[in-house]
């Protein structure tokens, strides 16, 4: 029997679209081996206010840190 392997994802950019679409649109997934692990944005502090308020593990100014 194959196992099933967790999806991590990361998003780069935490504006607008990503807290009006993307995160709600994973969410409503409910799917338990689908998981937001981190959050990228250039502008300092918001991908650590949007990741803090979606439970996402980690925040990074850099996209290339999520990387």
């Amino acid at each position: 029997m194959q196992s099933i392997k967790r999806i991590k994802l990361g998003i780069i950019g935490s504006g607008k679209v990503t807290v009006e679409r993307h995160i709600p649109s994973l969410k409503s997934l409910g799917d338990p081996d689908v998981e937001l692990t981190a959050l990228a944005d250039i502008v300092p502090g918001l991908a650590g206010r949007v990741a803090e308020e979606n439970g996402v593990p980690y925040a990074f100014t850099d996209y290339r840190e999520l990387l």
